[in-house]
C-alpha cells in the first residue's frame, strides 16, 4: 500500500503545570511506523489542550490560559520549518509511551487520529511499498516492534515478502491438511494449573550436547534464510545463541557454516556456541563425509540428520505461484560441490538423495565423526525404537512441517506414545505447529524436552533481520515463563502433572470433584 510520509508541527514546552507533554522538534515519516504512532497519539493530545499554527513550531515558553474558555498557548517565540527526510531522536516523553502502542490495534488507531490531527498539511507520496521495499526497509521501519506474538510476525511478513518467497516458506504439501493441523491440535489439550505456589523464580533451563539453554525452544533448520533478510542465517544464528537457543543451519542454507559459525559467541574454548547442522545423505557418500568433517572441524554441536524427505514432497502452492529462487542468490555455499548457481544445485540436490537409505546410515555417520546424530523426523513409536538401537542420540518428532506427506497426523498427537516408547532414554524435541509459550509447555508435558520450530524464526527474520529474531524470541520466552508461573510450576520437571490429554479429560476430571 502507499504510504504518505506528512509534517507535522511539534511543541517544545517546559513543564507549566501536571501532565503537559514535552517533546522535542521532531520530523517522522515512513521509516518509523513506531514514530508515527507516538507523534500522532502524542498531538492528538496535545490538540485537545492547544491550538497549534500549521508549520510552525512553538517554543522555549508557554502559558496556560486561564480565560474560561478551551485553553491555548501563549507563543513567546515560533519558526516555519520544513519537512527534511530521515528519523529525529523522539523526546523521552514520546520514548515512554512507545511501549504502550506496539499492536496493530493501537497502530490502526494511531493512523486514525494522525489523518484527523494532519489535516491542512502537505502530503508526499512514498515511492514504493513495504513490499517494495522489502525486508531491508521493514529493518528500518522497526516493524518487528509491532510485533506482539508469533503470529503478528507471520502477518507482517505477508507484507514484507515477495509473493512467492512468503509462500514457500507458509506452504505444505497437497492439501496442507497437515499443515493446518499441526497448529490446531493444539487446542485440543488443558492445562490444570496449581495454585499458591511461590513461582518468585522459574528454571527453565536445560542442556543437550553441550549446548545450554535458557529455554527449551530451538530453531529448527529451513532452506535459504537469505531470501528473507540479506542477513540470512548469520542473522537468525546469531539472535537465537544470544537469546539462550540454539540454531540448526540447513544444508541449503544461504550461508556457510563458516559464515554462521564466525557469527555466533563463542565458548572459552573458542568454539562457537549452540550451532547444529542439519544433513542430507547423499548418493555419493564422499560429499556427505566432507560435508560431516567440516562441520565437526567447525565446532558444530551435533548433526541433525533428516529421515522423512527421501523424496521431496508435492507442495502444490509453489507450484501455482511459478516460485523458483533467483540464480542472482549465487551458490548454496555448503552444497557447491552440487552446481555452480544454485538451479543446478537444486536439481542435483534431488538427483543425489539416496532412495536406499536405512537404519545402518546413523551408524555409517557415527563411524566418520564424533558429533552425536539427532532423527529428525520420526512419527511412529516403533521408529523411535529403531533409531535407539541405531545409535541415535536424540530424535526429533516432525512431519517437515507439513510439508511432505500431508495427512500425518500432527506432532502433538503423537508425541505421548512416542515418549510412552523411549521411556527418557535419549532426548525427544518436538517440531511442527509452535507458536505460543502454552504450546511449547503442553508439549513438555507430554514428554517432550524441548521444542524445535522454523517458521516463525524465518519470519520474524525477514521482518526485522537479527533483531526481529530476538524479540521473537524473547516474546516466546516471557510466554512461556508467564505459564509457569501460572501453571504454579517452578522447574520443567513439574510440567507433566499440570497437563490434561483433551477437553474432555478436562471436563471429566472437573466433575469428578
Amino acid at each position: 500500500m502507499d504510504m504518505k510520509i506528512r509534517a507535522w508541527p511539534v511543541v517544545i514546552m517546559p513543564s507549566a503545570w501536571p501532565g503537559t507533554l514535552i517533546f522535542r522538534h521532531t520530523y517522522l515519516g515512513a521509516s518509523s511506523e513506531m514514530g508515527i504512532n507516538c507523534v500522532a497519539e502524542a498531538g492528538a493530545r496535545l490538540a485537545a489542550e492547544s491550538n497549534l499554527m500549521s508549520g510552525q513550531v512553538a517554543h522555549n515558553i508557554a502559558e496556560k490560559v486561564a480565560d474560561g474558555s478551551k485553553p491555548t498557548f501563549k507563543r513567546q517565540q515560533s519558526y516555519t520549518f520544513k519537512p527534511k527526510a530521515g528519523f529525529a531522536e523522539v523526546s523521552s516523553s514520546l520514548q515512554r509511551g512507545i511501549k504502550e502502542m506496539r499492536n496493530f490495534r493501537t497502530n490502526e488507531r494511531a493512523l486514525d487520529i494522525r489523518r484527523e490531527f494532519s489535516k491542512g498539511h502537505e502530503s508526499y507520496t512514498v515511492s514504493k511499498s513495504i513490499r517494495e521495499h522489502g525486508a531491508v526497509a521493514a529493518k528500518k521501519n522497526r516493524l518487528h516492534e509491532l510485533c506482539m506474538n508469533l503470529d503478528d510476525f507471520e502477518r507482517v511478513a505477508r507484507d514484507v515478502m515477495d509473493n512467492g518467497g512468503f509462500g514457500y516458506y507458509m506452504g505444505g504439501a497437497t492439501d496442507e491438511w497437515t499443515l493446518k493441523e499441526n497448529r490446531s491440535a493444539f487446542e485440543k489439550y488443558r492445562i490444570i494449573p496449581r495454585v499458591l505456589v511461590p513461582v518468585t523464580s522459574v528454571d527453565m533451563r536445560c542442556s543437550f550436547f553441550g549446548i545450554d539453554l535458557r529455554f527449551p525452544v530451538m530453531i529448527a533448520p529451513s532452506a535459504m534464510h537469505g531470501q528473507a533478510h540479506e542477513d540470512g542465517e548469520k542473522a537468525t544464528a546469531r539472535a537465537a545463541v544470544r537469546a539462550g537457543s540454539a540454531f540448526t543451519l540447513s544444508s541449503l542454507g544461504s550461508m556457510s557454516m563458516e559464515d554462521v559459525a564466525g557469527a555466533v559467541p563463542t565458548d572459552h574454548q573458542g568454539k562457537p556456541k549452540g550451532l547444529i547442522f542439519q544433513l542430507y545423505v547423499f548418493k555419493r557418500r564422499d560429499i556427505t563425509e566432507a560435508i560431516v568433517k567440516k562441520a565437526e572441524a567447525l565446532g558444530y554441536r551435533a548433526l541433525c540428520l533428516t529421515v522423512d524427505a527421501p523424496i521431496t514432497g508435492r507442495r502444490e502452492r509453489d507450484l501455482r505461484s511459478g516460485f523458483t529462487v533467483s540464480d542472482a542468490m549465487g551458490q548454496l555455499p555448503n552444497i557447491q560441490m552440487l552446481g555452480n548457481v544454485v538451479n543446478q544445485q537444486l536439481v542435483e540436490f534431488e538427483a543425489q538423495k539416496d532412495l536406499t537409505l536405512d537404519w545402518s546410515i546413523i551408524t555409517w555417520l557415527k563411524s566418520i565423526c564424533n558429533l552425536p546424530v539427532i532423527a529428525k523426523g520420526i512419527l511412529h513409536p516403533a521408529d523411535a525404537r529403531c533409531a535407539i538401537k541405531a545409535g541415535a542420540a536424540a530424535i526429533v518428532i516432525s512431519n517437515h512441517g507439513g510439508r511432505q506427506l500431508d495427512s500425518t497426523p500432527a506432532t502433538i498427537d503423537v508425541l505421548p506414545a512416542i515418549a510412552a516408547e523411549v521411556r527418557g532414554e535419549i532426548p525427544i524435541f518436538l517440531d511442527g505447529g509452535i507458536r505460543r509459550g502454552t504450546d511449547v509447555f503442553k508439549a513438555l508435558g507430554f514428554g517432550a524436552n524441548a521444542v524445535m520450530m522454523a517458521r516463525p524464526a524465518v519470519f520474524a527474520l525477514a521482518v526485522g533481520g537479527e533483531h526481529g529474531v530476538s524479540r521473537m524470541l524473547r516474546l516466546l520466552y516471557d510466554e512461556l515463563e508467564c505459564t509457569f508461573k501460572l501453571a504454579g510450576c517452578k522447574n520443567i520437571s513439574e510440567v507433566p502433572s499440570r497437563m490434561l490429554s483433551s477437553v474432555l479429560a478436562a471436563s471429566s476430571a472437573l466433575n469428578a470433584v
